[in-house]
């Protein structure tokens, strides 16, 4: 097809050529750039026939709103030599952001899991396998590639943690731990010490989940053990030390971080500085509880 046929002034690709040639070689001269602006005054040229041309569609098809535009399927050309037209322009407009039925399905699923959860008191995690098997029913996404892009050895690394803490808890070994810290605390260190030991447990397990349920109930204990420390004190210095790590990558926040990031992010360097917060925060959080709770007594009666 001739530069005519598709629209094109004739010669309009064959000067721009030379110029882009004598650019390269370096010999550009203002004779060039008479060319240059002659080529703009056929561009401008072919922008008026354009112009024209939608004109005269617009009047064919009764009018257009709106000023000079066209109503009908005018097709440009594709990034794949195809054409785009009036169904790449709706498309264009889902990815922009607009609302479609299976994001609707979803919003409600998650309410319905949600209210499931609140006021009937259904199991988060077998609620949640049902509605993924709803969402995936409703053809509401693709589940081959929600499954491919999870985050499996996140998940594995924090399930078996947890399954290896749980098990330590089960023998007997968290107890003996709490026995040991007892044996070398004293009324004074005893919430610095243990700040820093629920602290540093929670560094590789969930807080709420495993730290807390097994060192609360020794609290009693713990106390009487000691002796001269208020038990309110111990259990606030076990809450505080042990939510401070919490971003650790080997936690459940942490892991989380971890399974977000974008893909760009350099995981290493993201896992070790997760690390390192967590870290530091063990010692940061047994001094806080001591001068919280041992010196200044902040909400110990």
């Amino acid at each position: 097809m001739t530069e005519a046929a598709r629209g094109h002034p004739p010669n309009l690709q064959a000067r721009l050529a030379e110029v882009a040639t004598r650019l390269d070689t370096g010999d550009f001269t203002p004779a060039d750039i008479r060319t240059l602006a002659a080529a703009a005054d056929d561009v401008r040229g072919v922008r008026a026939r354009v112009e024209d041309a939608l004109d005269t569609s617009c009047s064919a098809a009764g009018g257009c709103s709106g000023g000079r535009y066209h109503a009908g399927a005018v097709t440009v050309p594709g990034a794949a030599g195809g054409a785009v037209g009036a169904a790449g322009g709706a498309a264009g407009a889902a990815a922009s952001g607009a609302f479609e039925r299976r994001h609707w399905i979803t919003i409600g699923i998650i309410g319905a899991l949600l209210s499931g959860v609140i006021f009937f008191d259904v199991d988060v995690g077998l609620g949640a396998f049902g509605c993924a098997v709803v969402l995936a029913l409703l053809k509401a996404g693709d589940e081959n590639e929600a499954i491919r892009l999870m985050p499996w050895r996140v998940m594995m690394m924090v399930c078996g943690v947890t399954v290896l803490v749980s098990v330590l808890d089960r023998t007997g070994g968290l107890e003996l731990f709490t026995r040991v810290l007892a044996g070398v605390s004293t009324a004074n260190t005893v919430t610095a010490v243990m700040a820093f030991t629920t602290g540093f447990i929670s560094i590789y397990s969930s807080t709420s989940g495993v730290v807390l349920p097994a060192f609360l109930p020794t609290v009693p204990g713990l106390a009487e053990q000691v002796g001269g420390v208020a038990p309110l004190a111990i259990a606030s210095s076990m809450n505080v030390g042990a939510h401070l790590v919490d971003v650790s990558a080997l936690s459940t926040l942490g892991a989380l971080c971890m399974a977000s990031a974008a893909k760009h992010e350099d995981s290493r360097r993201l896992f070790n500085k997760l690390m390192a917060w967590g870290l530091s925060m063990t010692v940061v959080g047994g001094f806080t509880c001591w001068l919280l709770f041992t010196v200044l007594r902040v909400g110990i009666g």
